[in-house]
Order: C-alpha cells, then structure tokens, then sequence
C-alpha cells in the first residue's frame, strides 16, 4: 500500500517532497488504505497476544496479568490534538507516549528490550523513540548470521520453572531485573 500510495505522490508533484493533500481524493484514499492497515495490526497483535498468553499460562501454570500489557504501534499516521489544533502526525521509528504510559523499545536479535514511560513533551508531539536502529539491514541479517548461530544466540534466555527467567551461563540478571522486585 505505501509504495502505491509513494509511486501515486511522486505522480502528483506536489511540493519539494513526496506527499499528497488529505482534501484530494488520492490523499483520502491513501489515508483510509492507512486506517484499514492500522486495524488489520491491531487485530494481528491481539491474536499473537492471545496464543501467546495461552502458551505462558501453560507453561508457568498461571495467566499473565493482561492489565500490565505494554501495546506498541508504530509507522501509522493519527490524527492527534497538538497547540489547539487537529494534526496529521506520522511516526516512523517511534510511538505517541502520553506522560507516563507505558511504552516498549524492543530489542533485535538477541539485544535487550527495555519498558519505558512516557514524558508527553509536546515540542515532540509527545514522541518516544521505538528503538535504536539496526547495526545491519533484515535482509543483510540473513545474508551474514548463521541461522545455527541465531538459534544458539536466543537459548541463552530461558524460562527455568524453578528461577523463572534466566540467562544460560551465570547468574547475570536481565536488563530491568532487580533482585526482590517480585518479577
């Protein structure tokens, strides 16, 4: 959809970048094409999380507090309220965190992901960063790490019944893990 809707931009030559205006019919649609993606995510992420707190209460033999899930979208368009005006805000590479929501910047191929919470600056439209980027491209991934490697790379975290989350090779605690912190 986005390189359709690019390709139909680029078409239109409007301004010095790429875009189209909402009061178009071209720019409605690829607004609409967004919402429809933005659903169809929102309907995928809840059917993962779904089998997997299925999976987790199995084998924990409890079910995860569902209250503390952490949602994380991003790459949408939203229409948000900014300096008293109604604005069209993309975020490519981050989330909208309001002061204090909870937010998550995942981590890649075997790096630390850490929970974090909102400021709600509004000079950022209230923007957290998503993540820090990537040392290498998916498709250079595959091309240089070893799939033996990858999967010798994610056993070193795993669930053990008796310690709950723990990293193979010493007693390193996870990133965001305090001793006594009941989790």
């Amino acid at each position: 959809m986005a390189a359709h809707h690019l390709r139909v931009a680029q078409a239109s030559e409007e301004g010095t970048l790429p875009g189209l205006r909402t009061d178009t019919p071209e720019g409605a649609a690829c607004l609409a094409d967004t919402e429809l993606a933005c659903r169809f995510a929102r309907t995928n992420r809840d059917t993962l999380t779904a089998r997997a707190v299925e999976v987790l209460a199995e084998a924990l033999g409890q079910w995860p507090d569902l209250d503390s899930r952490v949602d994380v979208h991003h790459n949408h368009v939203a229409a948000e309220p900014h300096f008293g005006r109604a604005l069209l805000v993309h975020r490519k590479g981050a989330v909208g965190l309001a002061a204090g929501q909870r937010g998550l910047i995942p981590g890649s191929m075997g790096t630390a992901s850490y929970l974090v919470a909102g400021r709600g600056h509004p000079r950022a439209f209230c923007s957290c960063s998503h993540g820090a980027g990537r040392v290498m491209s998916r498709k250079e991934a595959r091309a240089h790490i070893r799939p033996a490697a990858l999967e010798h790379a994610m056993r070193r975290v795993v669930f053990d019944a008796g310690r709950g989350l723990a990293r193979r090779g010493g007693p390193r605690r996870l990133p965001g893990h305090r001793r006594g912190a009941g989790g």
